[in-house]
């Protein structure tokens, strides 16, 4: 599955579960190293690289992801769907909707 396609799937599923989110890459907001999605659920803040899979962010990236995530924010590089349901779970799961 190519980058775009995966961030197309990833956004309906932010949508679908509530959130909201803002895709900075090509929005005229974009910077390198900043991550293609930032996003709010449930009271978090989502830091998402999107990434076709078997891709890894690069060294910027993933520097930005930890600075993200030293911040407070939930920070992860996003391959698929799967990776990012795993993610809004634990957040349903911390909150007590399980």
């Amino acid at each position: 599955m190519a980058e775009h396609a995966v961030t197309t799937s990833i956004g309906r599923l932010l949508t679908a579960r509530g959130a909201w989110w803002f895709k900075t890459h090509g929005a005229g907001a974009s910077r390198a190293g900043i991550p293609d999605i930032l996003a709010v659920y449930r009271g978090r803040a989502l830091a998402l690289e999107i990434k076709a899979p078997g891709r890894t962010p690069t060294r910027l990236q993933a520097h930005t992801l930890a600075r993200a995530a030293a911040a407070g924010a939930t920070a992860a590089c996003i391959t698929d769907k799967k990776n990012l349901t795993e993610i809004l779970d634990a957040i349903d799961h911390e909150i007590g909707d399980t």
